[in-house]
């Protein structure tokens, strides 16, 4: 998709390739040359006055891929020539847009408010700096009503306090970093849950956020799929707050989080993304539950590396993800579990996979995918890490299988997988005792599982086995030595 980073917020200075000692007409019409060759069009009243070109009644059009057209209108936009090789671009304190669907043809008018926003630019035409800005950004959205007339969405707003940012643009490509002290986010709509009347306030924020990213153009000759992208963002804190409220109950959402990450790039046929997160909490209070959920986490990992585009050979591919130290709250334990039965010790995740799988289907262009058709084959893959805690039973698992997609008949329309999984398994009995206690396992089953764990492992200390699950290259399914298929 076309990146709307020639954003709204900056599409008009962000467009236009500015050189020393360049007049305020060859601006203007260099917006007019880049807009139009991006498949856009843009047009406006324009008066010169000195050193300065001020446009009214503007109005861009811009031919979004894959999403609504977006048409900005504004007026009052001032070109000031600085006098030493630089321009000034200007914008009024309100800026009106109207958003337009490309298919529904509805539209939405918006407001973009601005608090001392300052945007310079200065540079060559093959290296363009821009740099800018602002004690406050705020985007202001509008009610929208549904089809029936009722209002359901009941307006928005998105501000961003203390801006600071700058931009190159070469011929090929471009490269974005800003900061920010705080950005904040309001939402309200209105719905009916069995034809309860519901208001839902969200609130979200960011406190020090700072984001990066680039784009290279595809060299001459080459696919587009060469060319790459790369965006991160970082912040010090985060936060979500949920409100419902109905006739006569009220439910409430708390998510905070301490620093966190995000990082993703596309490029060279392969995706790549990043998330991770420090110390957490949630606390709910939902107006239907007996007691109020207070949960805690340490630090989160999301990461995964893969191919997108169609390949004739098998190609890396990896995912990762960790959940470290999940806490419920002792009021939740206690009314889980008043008898104390199980641990009460925190939960956690750890996965590691990798291995070498051909992409079937170009990613970046498929809508949604066909059924039946598959969008990919795994050939190889390795459990590097399986670790998973809980209620003081512990799951670890390391192995690894290959695919053989010329074999789907040995496991019924599946490739035939060849290869081995190491499994430990500690504090199974305890974890047993606990669930009986509780009543949620019954005592016959409870025996039935500590039979097959004694069938198939092996003991390894007090109160860990261990076993060995195996296919070979027939199809035989055995663990520890004993063929189960």
């Amino acid at each position: 998709m076309r990146a709307l980073s020639a954003t709204v917020l900056l599409a008009l200075s962000l467009a236009a390739p500015v050189r020393s000692e360049v007049s305020v007409e060859e601006v203007w019409e260099a917006w007019q040359a880049r807009i139009a060759a991006q498949g856009s069009s843009v047009e406006g009243s324009v008066s010169i006055d000195g050193e300065l070109l001020t446009i009214t009644d503007m109005r861009i059009d811009l031919d979004v891929q894959d999403g609504p057209d977006v048409v900005l209108e504004t007026s009052g936009v001032v070109l000031r020539d600085l006098g030493d090789g630089r321009v000034a671009v200007e914008l009024p304190e309100t800026l009106p847009m109207t958003l337009t669907h490309g298919l529904t043809k509805r539209t939405a008018n918006l407001n973009l408010r601005q608090i001392g926003l300052r945007i310079i630019v200065s540079g060559e035409p093959d290296d363009l700096q821009q740099a800018y800005s602002a004690e406050e950004l705020a985007l202001d959205v509008p009610p929208a009503s549904d089809q029936t007339g009722d209002t359901q969405f009941e307006g928005a707003e998105l501000i961003i306090r203390e801006l600071v940012g700058a931009t190159q643009l070469k011929a090929e490509g471009q490269s974005t970093d800003l900061r920010a002290v705080t950005a904040q986010a309001r939402l309200n709509f209105r719905s009916k849950r069995e034809g309860i009347p519901l208001t839902t306030a969200i609130r979200a924020g960011y406190q020090r956020l700072a984001a990066s990213s680039s784009v290279s153009a595809a060299p001459e000759g080459a696919p587009a799929s060469a060319a790459s992208q790369m965006a991160r963002v970082s912040y010090d804190g985060a936060e979500l707050g949920v409100i419902e409220t109905g006739a006569d109950a009220t439910s409430t959402i708390s998510l905070t989080s301490g620093s966190g990450t995000l990082e993703a790039s596309n490029g060279n046929g392969r995706l790549s993304y990043e998330l991770t997160s420090e110390q957490g909490s949630l606390d709910a209070a939902i107006a239907d539950a007996p007691f109020p959920v207070s949960v805690s986490f340490d630090n989160s990992l999301l990461r995964t590396s893969f191919p997108i585009v169609p390949s004739d050979e098998a190609e890396d591919f990896d995912i990762a993800l960790q959940l470290g130290a999940l806490q419920v709250s002792d009021m939740l334990w206690q009314a889980l579990d008043p008898q104390n039965a199980l641990d009460h010790g925190p939960a956690s995740l750890a996965v590691d996979l990798s291995g070498k799988m051909r992409t079937l289907v170009n990613l970046l262009e498929q809508q949604q995918p066909v059924p039946g058709v598959p969008q990919a084959e795994v050939y190889d893959l390795s459990i590097n890490q399986f670790d998973f805690a809980i209620a003081g039973a512990s799951l670890a698992a390391a192995g690894t299988f290959s695919f053989d997609h010329d074999d789907k008949s040995t496991f019924e329309g599946m490739p035939r997988p060849e290869g081995f999984l190491d499994v430990t398994l500690e504090g199974a009995d305890k974890l047993l005792d606990g669930l009986t206690t509780m009543k949620l396992l019954p005592a016959d089953q409870a025996a039935g599982i500590r039979m097959m764990l004694g069938m198939f492992s092996t003991p390894a200390g007090e109160g860990r086995v261990t076993s060995r699950l195996e296919i070979n290259e027939a199809g035989e399914v055995s663990a520890n030595g004993q063929r189960l298929r």
